[in-house]
């Protein structure tokens, strides 16, 4: 997953797999190219409520994790979805399924993720 956030402009910029893109701006307008793969949970949560953070898989165009005024939602791969409970920060997934999974107490990492964001 990659994503960046402006905290002084409140925007979400995310890329994801195949071209797709996500952004929303500071009136939580939001924009996506490659739409059609976008998860249609995920353009329902995006039209409902205020995105905090917002993350596509690069590894699956239909993967994401989402937070929000209503709390968070996913679909990921069953390789990732057990790492994704309680209090979580943020979620990125790569290219080839490495993943990390950031909490406030620490994080996790899969097999594969590059040492330099360990």
């Amino acid at each position: 997953l990659a994503s960046a956030m402006s905290e002084d402009q409140k925007k979400i910029v995310v890329f994801g797999a195949d071209g797709a893109w996500v952004t929303i701006d500071e009136d939580d307008d939001w924009y996506s190219h490659g739409s059609t793969t976008l998860h249609k949970e995920l353009i329902k949560r995006m039209k409902k409520g205020k995105v905090e953070k917002l993350c596509l898989s690069l590894e699956s165009s239909r993967a994401f994790w989402i937070k929000d005024d209503n709390g968070m939602y996913w679909c990921l791969g069953e390789h990732l979805e057990a790492e994704v409970d309680g209090t979580v920060l943020h979620v990125c997934e790569g290219k080839q399924g490495q993943w990390l999974v950031i909490r406030d107490t620490g994080f996790v990492a899969s097999r594969g993720a590059p040492k330099d964001l360990q």
